[in-house]
This record gives C-alpha cells, sequence and structure tokens, in this order.
C-alpha cells in the first residue's frame, strides 16, 4: 500500500481548525513542528486569520460559553490569557456574562 503524503501546513491548520476553535497560540504551538520556518508558519497564521479561519475572539467566546456552567471568571479568564488571548483585543459581548476581575 502507497504511503500517503504528508499534509501541508495550510491542510493541517484546516484540520484542526475544522474541530474546534483555537487560539493563535494554541495553532502556532501544534503546527511549529511541521513549518519549515518561523515566517511560514507567521505567514499561515495571518492568512488564516485574514481568512476567518482563525480568530482569539471566536476561540475566548467559545471557551467562557463552554466553562462558564463549571468554573468561575477568574478561572475562565486565565485559561484564556493561558491561550495567548489579550482580553483588550477580544469584543466584550463575547464574554458579557462573565464577571470579570478589576486590577
Amino acid at each position: 500500500m502507497p504511503k500517503q503524503p504528508a499534509p501541508s501546513l495550510m491542510g493541517r491548520a484546516l484540520r484542526y481548525l475544522s474541530r474546534r476553535e483555537h487560539s493563535q497560540q494554541e495553532l502556532r504551538k501544534k503546527l511549529l513542528p511541521f513549518a519549515e520556518s518561523e515566517q511560514e508558519l507567521a505567514d499561515l497564521l495571518l492568512k488564516l486569520e485574514k481568512q476567518g479561519w482563525l480568530s482569539n475572539e471566536r476561540f475566548a467566546e467559545g471557551l467562557a460559553r463552554r466553562k462558564s456552567d463549571r468554573y468561575g471568571s477568574l478561572k475562565i479568564v486565565d485559561e484564556l490569557k493561558q491561550n495567548g488571548v489579550e482580553l483588550e483585543t477580544v469584543d466584550p459581548v463575547s464574554y458579557t456574562h462573565l464577571t470579570l476581575p478589576t486590577n
């Protein structure tokens, strides 16, 4: 049986994104071992964002929705930060049901 060629970097990215939303940082970590260079990966992530495939805002909204029943806002905000999502860049409507801590 012939060996299947390895999927392209774009193919891998789309396969990950078709399963669930990812933050840009999370997708970068998953794709880095398969990229030929940092620049290739940066260009791909930018392209995915421009085409609407990759969105930190959608990732934050989905994570907040999934976890809000079980966890408090501090835990969710911490997880967003761990995934490289800056709350300032995310539309506040995405997580209006959370009570965000004041610094």
